[in-house]
């Protein structure tokens, strides 16, 4: 990223206040991109072949056309059209090229003298490994003989006799009586069972209406409790509404309700019969529908 020097007191210098006189604050503003311009494409400032337009171009200027160019001439940009001391004030910029040049020779400098280094140390070695080759070395002479003892181990161990032919001694179950060898067998931990909720179109089957028949209950209580049943299981949360059997919990159910209000059947009062009357159809109709899935259930089954 290429950059320039501005110094603190460039807005308070005569020239640039005799600038802005003549052409506003947009003048100012335009020689410092005029600089920016010049910093990245000509960093030596000269602006040699740039006609007028050119140079209002690069600094940015949309006023009167030539009004930039005569107010800057003279005082910022010379007559051979080369920025004014743009070497003293901008020297890094001004000096870029020469120092990449100087970067480049003294990388080429290094890697020569590195080569240099690599290929004489790879002559040396080969001139060493030629040198080792060509040597009267002689090997070390082998000893063929010793006075050293040779070694008994004591006591000294018999010698092993080679068999062939072994045929391995059959052995029948009496040598492995059962009870020695059988593992005890562990019983298979029984599954939990996991209750549920009772549903939301729940009827009772064949088997709770005959169950609330026994314990007298004609039809239209059952049809009451059936509904009361359904209206407060389902409305209950948490897992007091989670039942491993519904079967049993609807025996429950009716065993409370038959003692604490006592069954009523054929004998109930008119007007027990006349404000239960509905219920009457509701228990009809349950007791319908559950007779209908059993004979649905034993044809499946044959």
């Amino acid at each position: 990223m290429t950059d320039i020097r501005l110094q603190c007191g460039f807005h308070s210098h005569p020239k640039t206040i005799k600038l802005i006189r003549k052409i506003g604050h947009e003048g100012a503003f335009c020689l410092t991109q005029l600089w920016c311009w010049a910093a990245e494409n000509r960093p030596k400032g000269d602006l040699a072949g740039l006609d007028i337009d050119d140079i209002e171009i690069a600094a940015g200027w949309t006023g009167e056309e030539g009004k930039f160019h005569a107010a800057i001439l003279g005082t910022w940009l010379d007559e051979d059209l080369k920025l004014h001391t743009w070497e003293d004030h901008q020297g890094y910029i001004f000096h870029a090229e020469e120092r990449s040049e100087k970067a480049r020779n003294a990388a080429a400098a290094r890697w020569g003298k590195r080569k240099t280094e690599t290929d004489n140390n790879a002559s040396s070695t080969s001139d060493e490994c030629l040198e080792h080759t060509t040597s009267n070395a002689k090997p070390m002479p082998q000893h063929q003989s010793s006075n050293a003892p040779t070694p008994t181990p004591t006591p000294t161990p018999a010698p092993l006799k080679r068999t062939t032919n072994v045929v391995p001694k059959k052995t029948d179950d009496s040598d492995f009586p059962l009870e020695a060898t059988a593992k005890p067998l562990r019983p298979d931990k029984p599954q939990s069972k996991r209750g549920t909720r009772l549903h939301e179109n729940w009827e009772p089957k064949l088997a709770d209406l005959d169950f609330a028949k026994q314990k007298g209950l004609n039809d239209e209580r059952i049809a009451t409790e059936a509904l009361k049943f359904r209206n407060y299981w389902t409305g209950l949360s948490g897992t007091k509404a989670i039942k491993l059997d519904w079967h049993r919990t609807w025996q429950n159910w009716i065993i409370r309700s038959t003692e604490s209000s006592g069954a009523f059947g054929s004998g109930a009062s008119p007007g027990q019969r006349s404000s239960n009357s509905k219920f009457g159809e509701i228990g009809a109709r349950v007791l319908s529908r559950a007779q209908e899935k059993d004979a649905l259930s034993q044809e499946r089954g044959s």
